[in-house]
């Protein structure tokens, strides 16, 4: 797909960002067209969990102690640090992910009702894509009871299961194990919601999550090999939930990337990262899991908790976030995608243009989820087409530009990449009131990575 430039480019009666705006939805309007997520064909681990959802009001904020001081706890052992949690939550407008100790758990049911649906990052991807593509997806079934099951119902996503003649595959639906489901609880809050001293400035979200560690499929390492020839991709997440014994875990992670290698040398093994409160936690996931991936993808906040953990203190806005996303590819990723308020930007080696076309479906992907409140399908993407393009992302790439070339060159407000510095970026569709947060980072970095190799491989 070549550049598009906008019938108005050298019209100069059009304002310039009139001009600028005109040139991205012409190029949002190629992508959806292309339909790049039709072919991409996927394979998902670990966590498959049950979500309840419940708005944050002044009824459930009733229930609550006052917050004490200015804390992030790193694991909730009260209803205290729950709390403390939600207000760091609203006040930072930042989404928050807390573990708890079960005993919290018990007070956390009784703040409901709650909404039940499908969660977990793999459960939700595994359902956005197997939407959009001809082929079906294939998912690492964590605690599966019939309650999860019945959510992947319409879904093309199937389970792989070694047997006594090699392997078997089945639908999702069908596959049921007599265990508890692990369930998170999602605190969503909108715009002005205050809590203490803090008042939030978009919709955003808290999820408490339990100490139960994610269960490896049985014998998940039998069927790899196999399987790896059967997909293009595989998208690794939920290492945040491998439990106290983590360390072991992740080189049994490692070990999978080994053999989905070992099946498909051209596989694409992805990383999605999620909040980590627990730090050592994650310096034992950059230095056990990122250097054996191709492509990660987090927010800015999971950003910055990677930095504290390298030691880095990169300066603010997108220059700082580029050195950040630079310093984890150091670690051995070809690829960072990072997705933030109003722009994505995604550090590739290689060609820019597919890493933006692939952004670009991405933001459509999220926009249609934020519209719909749940998971978009094909036809959700033309309501999202509807939605302006973030003028604030405009802005930050303009003077991201002219700080990162000291230039005002407009390639990268308009174009979209720096041809030669591997840097792609996009201005997204910003939703102002979205009917849901749960999973919209998830979707945008699944969406945006396999339409992006579509892009790169065109079948």
């Amino acid at each position: 797909m070549g550049v598009i430039i906008s019938p108005h480019r050298n019209t100069p009666s059009v304002p310039r960002k009139d001009r600028e705006k005109d040139s991205w939805e012409s190029l949002y309007r190629n992508v959806k067209s292309a339909r790049p997520l039709a072919g991409c064909r996927a394979l998902l681990a670990y966590n498959t969990v049950l979500d309840r959802v419940v708005k944050v009001d002044e009824r459930l904020l009733s229930k609550l102690p006052k917050p004490s001081k200015s804390r992030r706890p790193r694991r909730v052992r009260d209803i205290q640090d729950f709390a403390d949690a939600l207000a760091f939550s609203i006040r930072r407008n930042v989404a928050v992910e807390v573990v708890c100790e079960p005993k919290v758990f018990a007070e956390i049911s009784k703040l409901g009702p709650y909404k039940e649906q499908i969660g977990g990052q793999v459960a939700i991807i595994a359902n956005l894509l197997s939407k959009f593509q001809r082929s079906a997806v294939i998912v690492h079934a964590d605690r599966f009871d019939a309650r999860a099951a019945a959510l992947y119902r319409k879904t093309k996503a199937l389970v792989a299961l070694p047997s006594h003649d090699g392997m078997r595959i089945i639908p999702a639906e069908k596959f049921v194990e007599e265990v508890e489901p692990e369930a998170h609880y999602i605190f969503e809050y909108g715009t002005g919601t205050a809590f203490a001293s803090g008042r939030a400035g978009r919709k955003n979200r808290m999820i408490a999550c339990p100490t139960t560690p994610i269960e490896f499929q049985t014998d998940w390492e039998e069927v790899l090999p196999e399987l790896a020839p059967l997909v293009d991709v595989a998208f690794l997440a939920g290492l945040n939930h491998m439990g106290d014994d983590y360390e072991g875990a992740f080189a049994r992670v490692a070990e999978h990337i080994r053999l989905l290698r070992l099946g498909n040398p051209r596989i694409t093994v992805h990383l999605e990262l999620t909040s980590t409160q627990e730090l050592m936690k994650l310096e034992k996931i950059l230095d056990i899991v990122v250097r054996k991936v191709d492509s990660v993808g987090l927010n800015e906040g999971e950003l910055r908790d990677v930095m504290d953990c390298l030691g880095h203190k990169p300066e603010r806005g997108p220059l700082g976030q580029v050195e950040g996303m630079l310093a984890l590819m150091g670690l051995g990723p070809k690829r960072v995608h990072l997705h933030t308020m109003g722009y994505y930007l995604c550090k590739v080696r290689g060609k820019e243009e597919p890493a933006r076309d692939g952004m670009l479906c991405g933001a459509l992907v999220g926009a249609a989820a934020a519209l719909k409140g749940g998971i978009p399908g094909p036809k959700d993407l033309d309501a999202a087409l509807r939605v302006p393009v973030s003028e604030r992302g405009v802005d930050m790439l303009k003077a991201f530009e002219q700080v990162w070339l000291r230039q005002d060159t407009d390639e990268l407000a308009t174009k979209g990449y720096l041809e030669g510095f591997g840097l792609a970026a996009v201005p997204t569709k910003v939703v102002p009131e979205p009917k849901g947060t749960v999973g919209l980072g998830d979707m945008v970095s699944s969406s945006s990575l396999a339409a992006e190799l579509a892009f790169r491989n065109p079948r």
